[in-house]
């Protein structure tokens, strides 16, 4: 074959030309199609603002140009458009949240923290998601002898007797060497009740420390004698070493007699609070050491103090002791249109009250009523940037609706208070297919909007939304058919199911708790079998989601959740 010529070959220059002119038709078409550099920026925020919140992650992952410019749209209008209670959480552009010299932009020194937001947001999103699809993440296992008690819990640890030994673990799993996720470790404290003792009381706090009082007969008291007639000793053991840190006597008092308790009223974050040896008067100990922090005088009768009956919260930065009262006189006028001869056969509910009391000086700070039925309990808001919590109750009319009830109160501090009022909502349980479902099994989560109940069908757990726009009280009824959920633990990929007590002895669920982002079953054996109780612990949570640390609201409250008594009524 012949050889091109020189002439025909091309020069240096053309080529060069040639190159630089495929360089450009390259870029052209990379630039059309790249939307983030064929558009304008109203135009990128406008694509932006209608994508997912799972979209605007999954977008950072593309190039730095697309993550620039994500993060930057986030951070200006993003959180909290996709998220909007974000905008109860401080602001951004607060002093305090500023890095760097000062100098530097407001929105380029925060978009890590509007990140961090939205990252946090996005995985209480995608919890929430397992709870209403019936996938939790784990599941702990605990067999007790009903002889030894019952199981509390507070936080992430877990806490029971066995044989007279205390035993404790925490929920959840935890990572080992080889990246693969085991149970945490089952631990025995240093710590037993002889026989000549008994328990007579057990409290468990969220940071880890288990509150015991022993009482031992004294030699010339009667079994069937008074409060007096014992001698009290309380112990403070630390879960994280197993070790009691202090113990001490404790004195009777005669508010113990009418108070039917020597349990402490209440656990704060770092203090505990009992009746005080003055009649009227609360003595605060720490936590951690037992010594007499101060006393102070509640402005309502010592005698209402009960345990299980009131709460130590931490509100605007200072502790406020929470005291509800159950069936106070209602005002003229109180109870409304509701009685028992109204049109739609609406029980009459009972009148509540809740005292809020600085918990250093002791005066009052708010009193708030409101009705409740049947089944009373109090849930809290675990979402982010919502401070919030519900009381639930239920009722059925004379017709055989079955209508849940949420009286929700907001931490707002005004001039007239800490919370404000919400309102009332009501649903119809009946319309959701929970009718016929005993109150022990059924519990809601009115902020995350969904109900667990457990005895429909074949008796399996299943989770219920509740729409936002609920069946009306006086609509037409119609019950819901949807299947029992199946509850797979592990990933979203996971192949194995979690199967409820298939075939085992221990097989009849007789509670039903929500506790944050754990599910709690409670089982109990069938008759001729061993009488042991089982306490099932799902979790929920997506890795990765903060735990709250703002002490200026401490929603998750440090004291135990006795699974036995948290219905209230």
């Amino acid at each position: 074959m012949a050889k091109p010529s020189k002439s025909a070959r091309p020069s240096a220059k053309a080529t060069g030309v040639a190159q630089d002119t495929a360089t450009n038709q390259n870029t052209i078409a990379t630039t059309k199609a790249d939307p983030f550099q064929a558009l304008n920026l109203d135009c990128i925020n406008a694509v932006l603002k209608h994508m997912p919140a799972s979209d605007l992650a999954h977008v950072q992952q593309v190039c730095r140009l697309w993550k620039v410019q994500t993060q930057d749209w986030i951070a200006a209008r993003g959180l909290n458009m996709n998220f909007p209670r974000a905008r109860n959480l401080p602001r951004i552009d607060d002093g305090q949240e500023r890095h760097g010299d000062g100098e530097q932009d407001s929105d380029e020194a925060n978009i890590p923290l509007a990140m961090e937001r939205f990252r946090q947001f996005g995985i209480e999103q995608a919890t929430t998601a397992r709870w209403t699809s019936g996938k939790p993440t784990c599941v702990n296992e605990y067999r007790i002898h009903i002889l030894d008690g019952s199981l509390v819990m507070a936080g992430d640890y877990v806490a029971w007797m066995r044989s007279g030994y205390f035993f404790c673990s925490r929920a959840g799993y935890q990572v080992d060497e080889d990246g693969d996720h085991c149970p945490h470790p089952v631990k025995m404290l240093d710590y037993h009740v002889v026989p000549e003792h008994s328990l007579a009381a057990v409290q468990l706090h969220a940071a880890g420390y288990l509150v015991i009082v022993e009482s031992t007969q004294r030699l010339r008291a009667q079994m069937q004698g008074s409060l007096e007639d014992f001698k009290y000793s309380q112990f403070v053991i630390d879960l994280k070493t197993g070790k009691t840190i202090w113990s001490q006597a404790v004195p009777y008092r005669a508010i113990d007699q009418q108070t039917n308790t020597i349990s402490p009223i209440a656990l704060g974050w770092d203090r505990m609070f009992r009746h005080g040896m003055d009649v009227g008067t609360v003595d605060v100990y720490d936590l951690k050491t037992g010594g007499l922090v101060y006393t102070f005088e509640p402005s309502i009768p010592a005698s209402m103090l009960r345990p299980g009956w009131t709460w130590i919260w931490r509100l605007g930065g200072r502790d406020v002791m929470v005291v509800l009262q159950w069936d106070v006189v209602a005002h003229e006028g109180e109870y409304g249109d509701e009685d028992d001869d109204n049109d739609n056969g609406t029980p009459r509910p009972t009148i509540c009250q809740f005292e809020i009391i600085d918990a250093v000086d002791g005066h009052m700070l708010q009193t708030i009523r409101f009705k409740g039925w049947d089944g009373l309990t109090i849930s809290f808001s675990s979402r982010l940037g919502e401070k919030a919590f519900a009381m639930v109750s239920e009722y059925t009319t004379v017709l055989g609706r079955r209508t849940g009830c949420c009286h929700t109160f907001e931490y707002s501090p005004s001039a007239d208070g800490l919370f404000v009022d919400r309102g009332l909502e009501t649903f119809n349980l009946t319309a959701l297919g929970v009718k016929d479902v005993q109150r022990e099994k059924i519990d809601i989560d009115p902020f995350r909007r969904f109900i667990v109940a457990v005895g429909v069908g074949n008796g399996c757990p299943r989770v219920v939304e509740i729409p936002r726009d609920p069946p009306a009280l006086n609509s037409t009824v119609r019950r819901v058919h949807s299947r029992p959920v199946r509850l797979f633990v592990g990933k979203t990929k996971t192949k194995r199911p979690y199967r409820l007590r298939e075939g085992r002895q221990i097989d009849i669920i007789n509670r039903v708790f929500i506790l944050g982002n754990r599910l709690c079953l409670v089982y109990s054996a069938r008759p001729g079998y061993p009488v042991k109780l089982e306490y099932d612990v799902l979790g929920f949570e997506v890795e990765g989601l903060t735990r709250p640390t703002d002490l200026d609201v401490l929603w998750y409250e440090p004291d135990s959740c006795p699974m036995f008594l948290q219905h209230i009524i």
